[in-house]
């Protein structure tokens, strides 16, 4: 028993042995901390040094920033001072840390705006009360969102008031300095756990935010300034090692900066924004500079919103107006700003937003009415830029998933948007809407043909985002099978590949041709199980080719299967002049409809006194006519003229436009051309025009192996043949697998030809080629012909060009020969060249 004791008090003595020395270690070790960015940081430093550098102080005395300053103020006064920070209750938003972070952020800018102190002791008791309140009202694996959200407003409430804070309360300050810094710890060191796009690029924005704010901060935790910025540049933009080594704006997106989910960016816009005007105002260089894919991000809405400025539908998306070229007009280089300017001036509003809503110039989640105000007062001159639109029109990028053909930068040109979705991205809510190669057309001023959209508030769920919500083709698996869609995929594949085969934008003719391998067609057309994929017994090749000569569209369509099925090409009538719906989610009291009068084949069509989602047979052959009115007042006449001739159906159908409420869902006619066949070459010509406007006729044309479409106007006439690369009509003979043939009292005046070696007109070898070329655009004028070519290999050409001085490619003289008005020339197609035939 005794041997048993002395060896417990020699285990005890050596124990309080080794733990004196580990605690004299420990104090006598100084604590490992991450290094700082900078030794010293003075205060403000986000977005301005001086209040002098604040545009809305600068011109405070002057509209709209002399409202905007007394609506901060006031707001401050007559909400905030009265506000208690100290609660939690989730059912409460006034306790949640991202919302208190706001209110603590305006009460230090109405400090810094009227040195009164009572604004700034409410902000240092909101920091008082930092992390009292919920971090989360959602659930946990929305936290990081939340978390973010509040560092990054905290951040900047801290940079506008610390240096009050310092002198009032030095030890406040040094504790809030440790507590965001954990916060930012706690975001970094978590980042793994949040899968969710949205969220990552949220927390990138408050890291980066943060980051600034505490640049001076040796930071004992296991990150600092350093590991945040990082996130916040290199994550955001370049590679994030957690979403498999693509940057965080590809997370839901693809490499042209299309977020997919496009309306969900408003989920993290604000927030890069005022994210990337701090790194600017920082560093005194634009973070978009250094990355390609941020400035294509930031520039989207340029080139997909509509002629009247609002928003196209994508997915998610709606027809509402995106405002955050309001905060991009310091980090944005030439001529980018200027664009975003011309968009502020033309369509937003240049003394604040005239639209409600306009979304993306404000956090989307505040209690604060008005939030814009204050970011607009901060970030936005109106005076820094002139505006100024794009020096281009037509847009055309594969990895931006989209062909935006643009007659100009009006209200009233011409737009068509086909979707050339082949990016997967792992979210359902993209990969189960199938809007594989459909478009959007608007002309005139009005949205002539729409995409349905997601419509949310008739039933619970997202709506027409089946293929029969888009215009695009259904196909049967059989003869008389259930009609289906191209479904997408899965978050790794495309179930039914599309290529951008071809394209070409030039001064008097632009083309796209997409391609699409179809094996997979949607289980049935509509319903719970859509998205299931059949697959087709024998393969489809599916060719969705838009020509533009720059006053009308084409669309053709050619499918080439191996067995007979049904067929059925759908266009959706639209206008944003609408009779709205009325009721409440899920308790729809009154379906309202788009404004338009139906005829087919000159047979007026009551489309709106229809039975809800039937398909009426309302004739048969080419032309159907839709007359409305624009949103201006103005009468718009669209004509759809489709050959081969078909049975026409009509369905009344739902959609949202012109807005993103319950209103705005309405329903509008579906038509579907109907064909029974293995192969199917279809044309249709969509010219929309002003009563009174110039107006011609069209007519199908016989013509074996495949389809064509006269359209004759005002002493000029149209051709257009698609088939089966062997076509003879009208004097026209080619072995062309499309073409568009102009001609103006007998003469050539525009020519475009796909897979081509020859094109005869009434004898005269307009053009040959000693090998097929990909294709041909040419237009004839009075002083050259100027033609573009896509060949492969060394070619001869043959031309009809009487009187030729010279021959020029890509600019450069090229050596010909002239023999009975004909030039001819050998030259090396490696990819598309420009000729020019310069008559002498």
């Amino acid at each position: 028993m005794r041997l048993q004791l002395k060896s417990l008090m020699v285990m005890f003595g050596l124990t309080v042995i080794i733990l004196s020395a580990y605690y004299l270690w420990v104090i006598s070790t100084p604590p490992t901390y991450q290094p700082s960015l900078v030794e010293s940081q003075s205060h403000p430093c986000l977005f301005f040094n001086s209040l002098e550098d604040v545009p809305g102080w600068r011109y405070r005395g002057s509209q709209p920033y002399e409202d905007w300053m007394e609506e901060i103020v006031g707001y401050a006064e007559g909400t905030l001072l009265h506000w208690n920070p100290s609660g939690r209750d989730v059912g409460d938003p006034e306790t949640w840390e991202f919302i208190k972070a706001q209110y603590a952020e305006w009460l230090a800018l109405a400090y810094l705006l009227t040195n009164d102190t009572r604004y700034a002791e409410k902000c240092m008791e909101a920091f008082r009360n930092y992390g009292v309140g919920v971090w989360n009202p959602e659930a946990s694996q929305r936290e990081g969102k939340y978390r973010a959200k509040a560092l990054l407003h905290y951040s900047i409430a801290y940079d506008w008031i610390t240096n009050y804070m310092r002198v009032k309360d030095p030890e406040l300050e040094r504790s809030i300095r440790d507590k965001m810094a954990e916060t930012a710890d706690y975001l970094m060191c978590n980042l793994g756990g949040w899968s969710n796009a949205h969220d990552r690029v949220n927390v990138a924005c408050g890291l980066g935010v943060a980051a600034l704010t505490l640049a001076d901060y040796k930071s004992p935790y296991k990150t600092g300034p350093l590991n945040w910025l990082r996130v916040a540049t290199v994550y955001l933009c370049e590679e994030d090692p957690d979403i498999g080594y693509i940057p965080m704006l590809q997370g839901y997106g693809n490499p042209g900066g299309v977020w997919a989910p496009y309306s969900y960016h408003y989920y993290f816009t604000p927030e890069l924004c005022i994210w990337l005007n701090a790194y600017n105002h920082y560093f005194n260089r634009s973070l978009v500079e250094e990355y390609s894919l941020l400035r294509k991000f930031l520039n989207v809405e340029v080139w997909m919103s509509l002629p009247n400025g609002m928003g196209a539908s994508l997915c998610t998306s709606g027809n509402i107006y995106w405002g955050h070229s309001y905060l991009l007009l310091k980090v944005l280089p030439e001529p980018d700003r200027r664009w975003h300017m011309w968009r502020i001036v033309n369509y937003l509003g240049v003394d604040g937003p005239i639209h409600e809503p306009t979304w993306g110039i404000a956090p989307r989640l505040t209690e604060i009415p008005n939030a814009w105000m204050l970011w607009l007062f901060i970030l936005y001159d109106k005076h820094l830029v002139e505006p100024g639109p794009p020096d281009w029109t037509t847009f055309i990028s594969f990895e931006a998933e989209a062909a935006v053909f643009r007659g100009g930068w009006t209200s009233s040109s011409d737009y068509l948007y086909l979707k050339v979705p082949n990016h997967p991205v792992p979210t359902w809510r993209v990969m189960t809407h199938h809007d594989s190669l459909s478009f959007e057309y608007y002309s005139k001023g009005d949205l002539l043909l729409c995409d349905s959209g997601e419509v949310k508030h008739w039933v619970p769920g997202y709506g027409p985002t089946y293929a029969k919500g888009h215009n695009t083709i259904m196909i049967s698996n059989k003869v008389g099978g259930h009609m289906g869609g191209p479904v997408k995929g899965d978050f790794a594949h495309y179930y039914n590949p599309i290529t951008l085969r071809n394209s070409l934008v030039r001064p008097y003719f632009e083309f796209v041709e997409a391609v699409m391998d179809w094996r997979y067609i949607e289980s049935s057309p509509e319903g719970e199980n859509y998205h299931v994929r059949e697959l087709l017994d024998n393969p489809v090749q599916w060719r969705r080719i838009v020509l533009y000569p720059k006053d009308y569209f084409v669309i053709v369509d050619i499918l080439n299967g191996s067995q007979v099925r049904d067929i059925d090409t759908l266009f959706h009538l639209s206008s944003l002049n609408i009779v709205e719906s009325r009721g409440s989610n899920y308790n729809v009291t009154y379906k309202g409809h788009v404004i338009g009068e139906l005829s087919v084949e000159d047979v007026p069509v009551n489309w709106t006194l229809q039975p809800y989602g039937e398909e009426v047979q309302a004739g048969a052959g080419n032309m159907v006519t839709w007359i409305t009115q624009n949103i201006s007042g103005m009468p718009v006449e669209l004509r759809i003229f489709s050959a081969p001739a078909s049975n026409i159906t009509v369905e009344r159908f739902w959609c949202r436009i012109a807005g993103y409420s319950l209103a705005n869902e309405v329903t509008h006619p579906i038509l579907r051309f109907k064909f029974r066949g293995s192969v199917m070459n279809r044309i249709t010509v969509l010219y929309s025009r002003f009563p009174g406007g110039e107006s011609g006729f069209m007519v199908e044309v016989p013509v074996e192996n495949g389809t064509a479409v006269k359209f004759v106007r005002d002493g000029g006439e149209d051709l257009i043949c698609a088939g089966n690369g062997t076509l003879q009509v009208d004097g026209l003979r080619t072995d062309s697998n499309i073409i568009f043939y102009r001609s103006l009292m007998g003469e050539p005046k525009l020519l475009t030809a796909f897979r081509t070696s020859r094109i005869i007109r009434d004898g005269v070898e307009v053009f040959v080629f000693s090998k097929r070329v990909e294709f041909l655009s040419a237009t004839f004028e009075a002083d050259a012909i100027r033609f573009t070519v896509k060949g492969k290999s060394e070619t001869a050409i043959k031309l009809y060009a009487p009187n030729v001085r010279e021959v020029r490619m890509d600019g450069k003289p090229v050596t010909f020969e002239t023999v009975d008005g004909y030039v001819l020339l050998r030259v090396n197609l490696s990819s598309i060249h420009d000729f020019e035939v310069i008559k002498g």
